[in-house]
């Protein structure tokens, strides 16, 4: 299930480029609203560990995606990150201890779509 949240949105991100420059500003509420995501995808506690899923401009160019899904057992974060390297061999990848209030990791993957 999770890794099908993953490919929604690089799904969503891949309609989202097409009719804009770049990321800038983008978030799942964006990708809801224009139709690409379920409104469900907004709940706080969406992912099925219970924690947010997010979308926005990744940090290293403007036309770069990342996703990510918050509290995660490490374990489940690190299969994740295969199956979504696996099934999108593009994604970069990682799980990081960003919320050290619930000392579960977060899953993050990067998606570039420039050239």
């Amino acid at each position: 299930e999770a890794a099908e949240i993953v490919t929604a949105v690089y799904e969503a991100g891949a309609s989202w480029i097409q009719f804009n420059n770049d990321f800038t500003g983008v978030s799942i509420d964006s990708f809801i609203k224009n139709g690409s995501l379920p409104t469900n995808f907004s709940d706080p506690n969406a992912n099925p560990w219970g924690g947010a899923i997010k979308a926005f401009q990744g940090t290293k160019s403007k036309t770069a995606l990342t996703v990510s899904l918050a509290q995660l057992p490490t374990t489940a974060c690190n299969n994740l990150a295969a199956k979504v390297q696996a099934k999108l061999p593009k994604a970069s990848t990682n799980c990081s201890l960003i919320n050290v209030g619930t000392g579960l990791p977060t899953f993050t993957a990067t998606f570039e779509f420039g050239s």
